[in-house]
């Protein structure tokens, strides 16, 4: 997903002409989170044109094997809970004959897919919105998109899915005051690259009462990549920048005052394995929680897995403002980058209180289901009717194992 930059292609501008889109999405690949964004990426660079995904019967790339029925079923689910049709992509044999077995297995998938065929399609019923910042995946991803930028946005919307928060994604094009109305929350999971049309889009909409929910170095740099003295949104944000935490590992701390921590344990350090911005609260601002440093040095216990000094630094873990009508939360580290690579669940529960706070009121669609249940809400107008598709994926992946690395020495 995102790869079209590679091939040196801006996918906004290449669907410009088109009528009706298509993509493939190899999701054993790109991780079945893939199959919930692939769609509401296409959404945002489209303007909401038709499109459906090129998914595969096969196992792997381009291999002879079959997906399991259950599989095929899920994946097609969760591309039609998300507005997206399917097509499959078969292979041949080398005379040219089709393998009968392909559609016996094909059968109850698309017959599944019928059943529910009138409840398909609609419009997303606005209420977050997470902003992809292509000009951050180029400038400040630079030669790995992936760790520096990638990570921060799947992460985000990996939260908001498994917290069966209704979400968008938008782009670019869709970052101006008047498409983002439309939506209670923004989310920019380290933005770091805006100019300063964009920045006055959402400080006009933060103002006029929308929520916004944003991390690290979100603002820090022009649309070119070239790093400002202060955050671009630094009054929207209620920081001003100081310098970075470049040790391996530091912890957020917050005591048990801290709203947007509640479902946490007080005054337990949460480790923090990245790289995180060091700032200053503006007088206007609410400093929540500390950032805590690991110990490092030769004069005190040495331990090998570095814990969190005994008293905490000056610097917040989150920072809370409230510019004009709208709400932000402002998190110097990156809890949604380390929520998509670790899995870190206090992350998940700091990311959902600061989104549900920022946007002031509750999602129009409240699920009581596990983390695997994906949710969308869609609405249907001409027919005068809300449609809720639940998507209830679990792979049974029984036990793993890892193969160590043998050394035969003669």
């Amino acid at each position: 997903m995102f790869g079209y930059w590679f091939h040196g292609q801006d996918p906004e501008e290449i669907s410009e002409p088109a009528d009706h889109i298509t993509q493939e999405i190899h999701a054993e690949r790109e991780g079945f989170l893939a199959l919930s964004l692939h769609p509401r990426f296409t959404r945002a660079i489209t303007n909401g044109k038709p499109s459906d995904a090129d998914t595969f019967r096969h196992s792997g790339d381009l291999d002879f094997a079959f997906k399991p029925v259950a599989q095929l079923k899920a994946e097609v689910a969760s591309l039609a809970a998300n507005g997206m049709g399917t097509m499959f992509e078969d292979l041949i044999y080398p005379e040219g004959r089709i393998e009968p077995h392909t559609y016996t297995t094909l059968r109850p998938v698309c017959d599944a897919i019928a059943a529910i065929e009138p409840w398909m399609g609609g419009t997303p019923v606005p209420y977050v919105a997470v902003f992809f910042s292509k000009h951050t995946r180029l400038h400040f991803g630079q030669n790995d998109p992936g760790e520096r930028y990638l990570l921060n946005f799947l992460g985000a919307c990996k939260v908001l899915l498994e917290s069966h928060i209704p979400f968008d994604i938008v782009t670019d094009r869709g970052l101006t005051a008047k498409d983002l109305s439309r939506y209670r929350a923004l989310v920019l999971p380290n933005a770091a690259c805006l100019d300063d049309v964009q920045n006055e889009a959402v400080r006009n909409y933060v103002e006029s009462g929308g929520g916004l929910v944003s991390t690290f170095m979100t603002s820090l740099f022009d649309s070119t990549g070239k790093i400002r003295s202060d955050f671009g949104l630094g009054q929207v944000l209620g920081a001003k920048f100081r310098d970075t935490v470049t040790l391996p590992l530091s912890y957020l701390k917050f005591d048990a005052e801290t709203e947007l921590a509640r479902g946490l344990p007080p005054d337990v350090p949460l480790l923090h394995r990245a790289i995180q911005t060091r700032v200053r609260v503006c007088a206007e601002a609410v400093a929540q929680g500390r950032i805590v440093y690991g110990q490092h040095g030769l004069n005190r216990l040495s331990s090998p897995c570095h814990p969190p000094e005994m008293s905490a630094s000056t610097y917040p873990a989150m920072v809370l403002n409230s510019p004009g009508k709208g709400r932000s939360v402002y998190f110097p580290g990156q809890p949604d980058g380390l929520y998509a690579k670790w899995g870190h669940p206090e992350y998940k529960v700091l990311l959902t209180n600061a989104v549900t706070w920022a946007a002031g009121q509750a999602a129009p669609l409240q699920v009581d289901a596990p983390m695997c249940v994906e949710a969308t809400l869609l609405a249907q107008p001409e027919q005068g009717r809300v449609v809720v598709h639940l998507v209830n994926y679990q792979p049974e992946l029984g036990r793993t194992f890892t193969l160590t690395r043998e050394k035969f020495v003669a």
